[in-house]
């Protein structure tokens, strides 16, 4: 807006904006002239009976509206944003932080920067043809312990960027880090030298102040033009459809992409929104900055490799036929399959049903996608075998008869069974119900499955130790005649006996009642069990019109009857009435004499054992000392409990008691009596289905409890996202 002032009353001012003289029929100015771009007003005034005045010319310029600063001046505690508009579309905003009027050299403003320090933020609007707005400033007071890094971060597109830090806290210290840790006295110290940034950096520095505080946290990322887009995922193999997201570090990028291998340019698509990818593609893609400069090429392959088949129940040892079933996590995918080893093709039998495998057979099987795509081969070995028979309770050691019950897998076989330590066959005896195992005895059965499939032969050694028959009292010294009462463990057993020290036998008196012993005299006694096996014998010395002595003592203590440990134990015997009367013991049921080992030193018991002692004092017997050690060693831990898994699985076994062996089989068959145990070194790897069982053998000879555990392996379930054929950018 142009004001023209007349020299006198009266007169008439006549003007030009096109650079022509002024005359009488130009435009009459009136209040002001408008003008919309650049020119040249000339002007003069007119009267009437008086000649034109001289012409008046000026050169005007239309001026872009001030810069607005936001937000206003002040005081901020915090690094802030500032933004810088104007409302004169077109222009071009140039600012300066140091107070300086800004030039169109100066800084141009792309987007909203932070100021952590105290600045004067002058800018002015810049627009071709036109005059510069008029400069706006603003003054801004920032908590003055920030570090200030100059430049301000941002994008370059050559290197090094020389890069300075500064603070207006004196006698402060600037500590930084490169690496995104936060800056500690232990990261590097700012000692005034320029940094030199010659790839993309993310700068993280603050101040220590005299006081020893911490100032605020300064970060600046510094996008010297050497970076890349990227991709997430980054390029790899994968099992199924990707969505790709493609990024770049610097804000408001253009990033063209493409897929067929060709280098992108600007006639290549733009990226907008994430690609999904359903085969193998080569993807390239790089940035552009303002219109003109691009950044290095990221090129990635991505590979995509569908999953196999997987089997339902999948491969393993199975003791009976198995219907198994393959299938596919793409929907539609075609499956072929094989049962001779060779790779499955388009000529092999396509998959429409569960197959029948009756005996162990390697099964193979691939899916289809298209008429070309075939995934990898899924190979699985199915053995089929007949489990042996198994028995309860495990061979073993044992006191007094067992019933053995026999049981297996499949129904409806027979099982056959001997006892001879012979092969059981069709004439052997067949199992219905529980044998008695009374002596010590090799028991052997397998199973007759269908018509002519025997089971493998399941062996066991029960070796049976029958106690001998318990007296009450167990000998000693008496004052006068004694009733003597006496039993055995077995039911129905008949016990023989003698006084005269000599052992029992079938013409021996048969014991019916409790006995009367009224004279000093050795009781013997021996059960005859089942009519046939005879127990060891019993002896006790009676001395009757004697002072009456006591047994020695055991320590660890254990009754009579029995009482349970779950270690080795070291027992210590002593007879406490004459310590020096020499003490004689046994670990096999029979009563101690002088023929039986003397005492000398504690007595390691590793396996369930009957511990009997007496003293002699003088030439008189003690009361004899019966303690039962019933010794059960925990069963071994597995690392991984039963249940189903994806293979391949490590199983750990551990026991708590240190040098002893660990043997495991993993077809079902007790680690006691299996010919197929193996002894544990470290971790089995688990690949097919099994059933794992451990025991602890300790000296050689005494095992643990069992530890059994089922695991059933399976192939992964893959899933597949997208239509395998087709990419949907």
């Amino acid at each position: 807006m142009v004001r023209i002032i007349a020299p006198s009353e009266g007169v008439e001012i006549h003007y030009t904006t096109d650079g022509s003289e002024p005359i009488r029929s130009s435009p009459l100015y009136v209040n002001e002239v408008r003008l919309a771009a650049p020119g040249l007003i000339r002007a003069r005034a007119f009267k009437d009976g008086a000649s034109p005045s001289e012409i008046a010319s000026v050169q005007y310029g239309v001026t872009p509206r001030p810069v607005n600063i936001s937000p206003t001046q002040g005081t901020y505690n915090d690094p802030i944003q500032v933004w810088l508009t104007s409302q004169t579309g077109g222009t071009q905003i140039r600012y300066t932080l140091d107070g300086s009027t800004p030039t169109t050299a100066s800084a141009l403003f792309t987007g909203p920067f932070t100021l952590d320090r105290n600045a004067t933020v002058k800018a002015r609007a810049y627009k071709d043809g036109y005059v510069p707005s008029s400069v706006t400033s603003a003054n801004y007071v920032v908590n003055d312990s920030a570090v200030v890094i100059d430049p301000p971060g941002g994008a370059f597109t050559s290197s090094p960027v020389r890069v300075t830090m500064s603070c207006g806290v004196p006698g402060a210290r600037i500590y930084f880090s490169t690496a995104g840790a936060l800056p500690t006295k232990y990261t590097s110290r700012y000692t005034g030298t320029p940094l030199s940034v010659r790839r993309p950096q993310t700068i993280k520095a603050r101040v220590l102040r005299p006081d020893g505080s911490w100032g605020p946290l300064t970060t600046v990322n510094f996008l010297v033009n050497t970076s890349k887009p990227y991709f997430t995922p980054s390029a790899r193999t994968f099992t199924g459809p990707q969505t790709v997201r493609i990024r770049y570090p610097v804000p408001n990028t253009r990033i063209h992409y493409t897929i067929d291998g060709s280098e992108p340019g600007t006639d290549s698509p733009v990226y907008t929104a994430p690609l999904t990818i359903d085969r193998t593609t080569t993807l390239k893609a790089r940035a552009l900055f303002g219109g003109t400069t691009w950044s290095p090429l990221r090129t990635g392959v991505f590979t995509i490799s569908y999953p196999s088949p997987y089997f339902t129940p999948g491969a393993g040892s199975y003791s009976s036929m198995q219907r198994v079933a393959i299938k596919h996590a793409t929907p539609g995918a075609r499956i072929f399959y094989t049962v001779d080893g060779s790779t499955p093709t388009t000529e092999s039998p396509p998959y429409s049903a569960p197959i029948e495998i009756p005996v162990t057979t390697t099964l193979k099987a691939r899916a289809l996608f298209g008429e070309h795509v075939w995934s990898p081969v899924r190979t699985g070995t199915f053995t089929i075998r007949v489990l042996a028979p198994s028995f309860s309770p495990a061979p073993g050691t044992y006191y007094g008869p067992r019933l053995v019950r026999m049981t297996f897998p499949t129904p409806g076989a027979t099982i056959y069974y001997t006892t001879d330590g012979t092969e059981p066959d069709q004439t052997s005896p067949r199992y219905s119900a529980p044998v008695t195992i009374d002596a010590t005895t090799t028991l052997k059965a397998r199973a007759l499955v269908g018509a002519g499939t025997w089971s493998a032969t399941k062996t066991g050694e029960y070796r049976v130790r029958h106690l001998a028959p318990s007296f009450s009292p167990n000998g000693g010294a008496y004052s006068a005649a004694k009733s003597v009462t006496m039993t055995h463990s077995t039911p129905g057993s008949q016990i023989y006996y003698t006084t005269d020290g000599s052992d029992p036998t079938a013409s021996s008196r048969l014991y019916q009642g409790p006995v009367t012993i009224s004279e000093s005299c050795v009781l013997k006694a021996r059960a005859l069990i089942d009519g046939r096996v005879w127990s060891p014998v019993r002896c006790a010395t009676f001395t009757i019109g004697a002072t009456a002595l006591t047994a020695p003592t055991f320590s660890p203590y254990a009754s009579a009857s029995g009482t349970v440990f779950t270690s080795m134990k070291s027992v210590t015997i002593t007879y406490a009435a004459d310590p020096s009367a020499p003490i004689y013991y046994t670990t096999d049921g029979s009563e101690p004499t002088e023929a039986s080992a003397r005492y000398t030193g504690p007595i390691t018991i590793d396996t369930t054992t009957t511990l009997k002692a007496r003293a002699r004092v003088g030439s008189t017997w003690t009361p004899t000392r019966t303690g039962v050690y019933d010794i059960r060693y925990a069963a071994p831990s597995f690392s991984l409990s039963s249940g189903t898994y994806t293979p391949p699985k490590t199983v750990t076994i551990r026991h708590s008691l240190a040098g002893v062996l660990i043997y495991y089989t993993v077809d079902g068959s007790d680690p006691m009596d299996s010919a197929s145990r193996v002894a544990y070194v470290g971790p089995i790897t688990l690949t097919e289905s099994c059933t794992l069982k451990a025991r602890v053998l300790v000296n050689g000879h005494a095992w643990s409890a069992l530890k059994s555990a089922v695991y059933t392996m399976r192939a992964p379930t893959a899933t597949v996202v997208g239509t395998a054929g087709r990419m949907v950018l």
